[in-house]
């Protein structure tokens, strides 16, 4: 696979925020490999 960033695991949860209101927060483990340099600033904004 030729591929510079590939998810490894990806978890989702469900937050009851209050009474009626709800939201899905997902996180994600990834694995960067061989990045171009001039990727590396867009990274750094993020």
């Amino acid at each position: 696979m030729n591929q510079l960033f590939a998810t490894l695991d990806t978890t989702s949860r469900k937050l009851f925020i209050e009474e009626g209101v709800e939201c899905v927060i997902s996180d994600t483990v990834g694995f960067i490999k061989a990045l171009p340099t001039t990727l590396i600033e867009a990274f750094k904004s993020t």
